[in-house]
C-alpha cells in the first residue's frame, strides 16, 4: 500500500501522505523509529529513485533522510543478525550516494531532497 502511494505521488500534499505511510509501514514514524524491515525495503526505494517519477523520488529522499538521520532502530530490533541495525541501514543509503548527486543535479522537484541527504551523510560519515 505505501509503496503504491509513493509511485501516485505527484504533489506535495500526496507525498507527505505517501512519506508518512512509509514510515509507518516499516516503523513508528510518531516515535522515530524502524524496524529491521526497512532494510527489505531499501532495493525497493532505489527502484523508485532509478525509475520513479519526480515527486515518487523526492518521497524516497525524504523518508530516507529520516533513515539516515534521526531515526534510530525500535527498541528490540537495535541488531540485525548480530549486526547493528542502525550501521546496516546506513551502509544501504550511503551505497546510494551517487544516484541521489545525479537527481541533485537534474534540479527537479527531488533535488533539494537530495542535497540534504547527501549533506546529511557527509556531517555524519565525518
Amino acid at each position: 500500500m505505501a509503496i503504491r502511494q509513493i509511485l501516485s505521488a505527484h504533489n506535495e500534499q500526496s507525498s507527505s501522505d505517501a512519506y508518512h505511510l512509509l514510515l509507518n509501514a516499516i516503523g513508528n514514524d510518531h516515535a522515530g523509529t524502524y524496524y529491521s524491515i526497512a532494510l527489505g525495503i531499501l532495493p525497493s526505494m532505489e527502484r523508485i529513485l532509478r525509475e520513479g517519477s519526480p515527486w515518487s523520488q523526492r518521497t524516497i529522499l525524504e523518508v530516507l533522510i529520516e533513515l539516515y538521520g534521526s531515526f534510530e532502530p525500535e527498541p528490540g530490533q537495535e541488531r540485525y543478525l548480530g549486526v547493528s541495525l542502525k550501521k546496516l541501514i546506513e551502509q544501504g543509503i550511503s551505497v546510494l550516494a551517487p544516484l541521489v548527486g545525479t537527481l541533485e543535479k537534474d534540479g527537479g522537484v527531488a533535488a533539494t531532497s537530495a542535497r540534504q541527504l547527501l549533506e546529511l551523510m557527509d556531517t555524519l560519515s565525518q
